[in-house]
């Protein structure tokens, strides 16, 4: 009888082997005009796939230069023995890359798709905070407070440079008072 199963079993595959072909030649046949279909750009021909692929590797391109940049600012700041952390030196250096074209497009690539899924990132925070929900209950009150006037401070000293910063950039012409100036 164990035989005769295994000899049923081997017949109901080799029954199948034509539907499965059937179906894969389908599928195929399917797929097929999804690769033909090009879109006209004047005389040049380009898949409509090439440019979701273009902006993957831009993205992609995008986070090593991230990872890079950061990289360097934590390797420069052990070296040079500097007062300020890696990433903040990091930072820096990535200010000073973005004044070239091809960084702006990579980089900003890669912002647009981290910050497509931000919430993503909070989730690690709130696990920590479940975590240590002892240390939440007993120093609560304390870090409430302080998380909200280092907001205020934050925000205050935003709200002087920008205001610092529009007077600069409109300078006073003689005869008009300076009180014209837009400052709030």
């Amino acid at each position: 009888p164990l035989c005769r199963i295994r000899q049923d079993a081997g017949a109901r595959r080799t029954d199948q082997a034509p539907r499965l072909a059937q179906v894969l030649k389908q599928l195929v046949k399917a797929s097929k005009p999804l690769d033909a279909k090009l879109v006209h750009n004047g005389s040049k021909q380009r898949d409509r796939r090439a440019q979701p692929r273009k902006s993957l590797m831009h993205a992609l391109q995008g986070l090593a230069i991230l990872l890079t940049l950061q990289s360097a600012g934590v390797v420069l700041s052990r070296l040079l023995h500097l007062p300020y952390p890696g990433p903040v030196v990091g930072m820096v250096l990535l200010l000073l890359a973005l004044r070239w074209p091809t960084v702006q497009t990579r980089v900003g690539a890669v912002a647009n798709f981290l910050l497509s899924h931000l919430s993503l990132l909070f989730v690690p925070v709130g696990v920590g905070l479940i975590a240590q929900l002892g240390l939440l209950g007993q120093h609560g009150v304390r870090l409430m407070v302080v998380v909200v006037v280092s907001t205020w401070v934050g925000l205050g000293v935003t709200a002087l440079v920008l205001q610092w910063l529009l007077r600069r950039a409109a300078p006073v012409k003689p005869g008009t008072p300076e009180s014209s100036t837009p400052h709030e």
